[in-house]
């Protein structure tokens, strides 16, 4: 896997969303880290600083909404893009999570090529803005 693929933390507690998901994020070349609660989640992201997180909610320990909110105060992840992926798809349940601070909140069961789809067209967009913010930054030479 190239060195300079994107960092992906997917957190579940469930094994086999993590095992999916996982496996289709390593076929397109993402380099993958798990983690399979909250407190794992906020080790793995000292460890590996992603460029996404993938993050259920109702998980044991500490649930993915306090997980999100300790993210969104920590300087490395505040803009880390964040989906939500969870059974909880209430409304309000929405809303709580939007609130609390996820890019994208998408709720169980979701496909898989769906949530990697996802995945590539957040990243891609960050890109594009990441290099027209740097391209803003060089100087204009004077044509005097």
């Amino acid at each position: 896997m190239a060195a300079g693929s994107p960092r992906i933390l997917v957190v579940d507690d469930e094994p086999a969303i993590v095992e999916g998901l996982c496996e289709a994020l390593e076929l397109m070349g993402y380099q993958v880290q798990t983690a399979f609660n909250g407190q794992q989640a906020l080790e793995a992201v000292d460890q590996v600083c992603p460029d996404l997180i993938v993050l259920d909610v109702l998980m044991p320990r500490m649930d993915g909404l306090q997980t999100l909110e300790i993210l969104r105060g920590k300087p490395a992840t505040r803009d880390t893009p964040i989906i939500l992926l969870t059974a909880l798809g209430s409304d309000m349940d929405i809303i709580e999570g939007i609130k609390a601070g996820a890019t994208m909140y998408l709720t169980k069961p979701a496909e898989i090529s769906k949530v990697v789809s996802l995945i590539s067209a957040i990243l891609g967009r960050r890109r594009a803005l990441e290099g027209e913010s740097a391209g803003s930054l060089h100087p204009v030479a004077s044509k005097r």
